[in-house]
């Protein structure tokens, strides 16, 4: 699989915001470390990307800020 193919996937699954910027960081043609590398500045330097989930330690439930139903572990 060539590295543009690799690119589209791993754009695909990211979806959104963190699509657009990570297209906006690396311009074509772009290798997939390249790919990679931004995303991970813009995850660690934005809050773009970052979904939290609180755990309370006495009942084992994780709930999710999204307003999701609460799920066990």
């Amino acid at each position: 699989m060539s590295d543009s193919m690799t690119n589209m996937k791993i754009l695909r699954k990211c979806g959104g915001e963190l699509e657009n910027s990570i297209k906006y960081r690396c311009v074509e043609p772009c290798l997939t470390e390249d790919y990679i590398n931004a995303m991970e500045d813009i995850i660690t330097s934005t809050r773009i990307g970052k979904t939290w989930v609180r755990v309370s330690m006495e009942s084992k439930m994780v709930s999710k800020p999204s307003g999701e139903d609460k799920s066990t572990e």
